[in-house]
């Protein structure tokens, strides 16, 4: 300690007194300022040893992470590719499917115009392609054979009696009563 340092409540210089041998309290203090020191030192040092120790796990763990992101970014890599190529092969039977189905429903359209106006009205709104042309094939084969000399049925000069049911039925879709009756008549053919 420096001159004209005053600890008044330890210890007081007299005057006269050249400051000689601190007191007991004196010694006491420093010792214990030198022991809270060193006890400062030490946990600073465990401190310092601990941010270390963490400073260590933490970047094993991050070389741990990057290590894993490097897996997961291959296996990222790879599933993309496969889903690439997964993707091409579906395009191609998309393209396959679209193709066929344009075919079947121009087919479609064809089958309906070769219908007479009447059995046009009969064609119902089937959405799939599909099973709008086994309709039509079925509707069609059930449809009586125009008679040779190009008179429609139900047009010209048949004489036969239509039945009161076939012909109100007729009525009710707004068709001929002669194709219908021919209709029936075919179908009750393929029945008996």
């Amino acid at each position: 300690m420096g001159s004209g340092c005053c600890f008044e409540e330890d210890w007081e210089l007299e005057e006269g007194d050249d400051g000689g041998a601190p007191p007991d309290k004196l010694d006491d203090r420093i010792k214990g300022l030198e022991s809270g020191l060193a006890a400062e030192r030490k946990a600073r040092q465990e401190e310092q040893r601990a941010r270390q120790e963490a400073e260590a796990r933490l970047k094993d763990f991050e070389e741990a992470e990057a290590k894993k992101r490097g897996e997961f970014e291959g296996l990222y890599k790879e599933a993309s590719e496969k889903l690439s190529d997964y993707e091409k092969r579906v395009k191609v039977y998309e393209d396959k499917e679209s193709a066929r189905l344009e075919r079947i429903t121009k087919s479609n359209d064809e089958k309906i115009k070769k219908l007479s106006v009447e059995h046009r009205d009969l064609v119902p709104a089937i959405a799939d392609p599909e099973a709008l042309g086994e309709w039509l094939d079925k509707f069609s084969s059930r449809l009586p054979e125009p008679p040779k000399g190009g008179n429609v049925a139900g047009k010209g000069s048949s004489t036969e009696e239509i039945p009161a049911d076939i012909a109100a039925e007729a009525q009710r879709r707004g068709i001929a009563p002669e194709t219908l009756w021919a209709i029936e008549k075919k179908r009750r053919g393929k029945k008996g």
